[in-house]
């Protein structure tokens, strides 16, 4: 089990799917990396992982958070990894690339709407026009542009009268 101020941390620097993925080879590098000298040191992984996971690291050492011995590391690194595949995925589609204050806006919004961790696999599709789309689970919901667009256009009512006037 994850200590839960470990949790919380990486709950807030794991927002997207591609920063999971890329936390979980960080991992794999670290691991790696605990057998090969007898001295494990942070500062040998600087420049191989992640920026945000070498902060992480680092943060945790200085916390007392990161085990001492490397049988314990390992059973550490493990369980940040069970606890990353454990987060589940929102797949949102946009029409623009989301700046990082938006990506926060949205993360924290379904962080706390939901029980588990969640991140946000996001696909940009400019064809949607805007809005958003969310698929999660086998939920399917289309609040683009474009769908109300087609939806409006389809109401032979509406357009019969927009040709008149």
């Amino acid at each position: 089990m994850l200590d839960t101020k470990v949790a919380d941390k990486i709950k807030a620097l794991v927002r997207t799917e591609e920063e999971r993925l890329s936390f979980e080879e960080d991992i794999n590098t670290v691991a790696g990396r605990l057998y090969e000298r007898k001295e494990f040191k942070i500062e040998n992984l600087r420049g191989e992982v992640s920026e945000s996971f070498y902060g992480l690291l680092e943060e945790l050492l200085r916390a007392g958070l990161f085990p001492k011995q490397v049988n314990d590391r390992d059973k550490f690194l493990r369980a940040v990894k069970n606890f990353l595949e454990s987060f589940e995925t929102i797949r949102l589609t946009l029409a623009f690339s989301p700046s990082k204050d938006f990506l926060s806006k949205l993360s924290h919004y379904f962080a706390s709407s939901g029980e588990k961790p969640v991140v946000l696999d996001i696909l940009v599709n400019a064809e949607i026009g805007g809005g958003i789309v969310f698929e999660n689970k086998g939920n399917y919901r289309d609040y683009s542009i474009s769908e109300q667009l087609n939806s409006l256009l389809s109401d032979r009512e509406f357009v019969t009268n927009l040709v008149k006037t």
